[in-house]
């Protein structure tokens, strides 16, 4: 018993030696990340246009077009109106047979207040200064500016007419009453519209 003692501690020391003198184990490490891409930032701004093309702006389709100006027409026409063919650069047009106050009007519906605007004065520059001038709207022909438009009375023929734009709908209408009564015309012209949004 006495001899294996110091073999006992011989074993010990070695194994504690042999601890200390072994490298230590290395920790498993992550890899390294890889690198994110190079991000490039355009020279070339991709929203929209602050004036746009207008050959790509979408075209609304007739029936949109049409039932946008109908909702302009005041609610006591609007079951006596009909779908008309616009022409030049209105989108729409609608006419009306009133119960009253005039025997016709119509709206045209344009995509700008400068078409709508050249529209207008296209219609005047056709009407001989002779029945474009007199006493006004309500008396007899003359012309007005309004508050977001225009309006000229005149004589159409044998009737009397009222031609006026809106500048905030893009209408433009003509209502007309073949008795020459300017007074029922322009009280007519008051109510006929067209209803801004």
């Amino acid at each position: 018993m006495g001899r294996r003692a110091p073999l006992v501690m011989l074993a010990l020391a070695a194994v504690a030696l042999a601890a200390c003198g072994s490298p230590p184990v290395p920790e498993e490490t992550a890899p390294p990340p890889t690198p994110l891409p190079e991000l490039r930032t355009p020279t070339v701004s991709l929203g929209p246009t602050e004036s746009p093309d207008a050959a790509l702006r979408p075209t609304p389709d007739a029936e949109s077009t049409f039932q946008q100006l109908l909702a302009s027409v005041p609610e006591q026409l609007r079951g006596r109106c009909e779908r008309g063919r616009p022409a030049g650069a209105a989108m729409a047009r609608v006419d009306c047979a009133p119960a009253s106050g005039a025997d016709s009007v119509s709206y045209l519906l344009f995509d700008a207040e400068a078409a709508m605007v050249d529209a207008y004065r296209s219609r005047l520059d056709a009407i001989a200064a002779v029945d474009l001038e007199g006493s006004g709207c309500g008396r007899g022909p003359g012309t007005e500016r309004l508050k977001n438009g225009r309006k000229a009375c005149f004589r159409d023929g044998r009737a009397a007419a009222v031609l006026w734009t809106n500048d905030l709908a893009y209408v433009l209408a003509t209502a007309e009453r073949k008795d020459d009564d300017w007074a029922a015309l322009d009280a007519f012209w008051a109510d006929a519209g067209p209803i801004t949004p």
